[in-house]
């Protein structure tokens, strides 16, 4: 199995998961769903 092949469905409030989120999109996983809160 390779990165490609995983579907990620990724969790986290904006501010703080901006740059995680992004390593990901950078490494070439697939992120399938990105499920955030609205700001307050």
């Amino acid at each position: 199995m390779t990165k490609e092949d995983l579907k990620i469905v990724f969790f986290g409030t904006p501010d703080f998961a901006v740059e995680s989120l992004s390593r990901l999109v950078d490494g070439g996983y697939n992120v399938a769903a990105v499920v955030t809160m609205p700001d307050n």
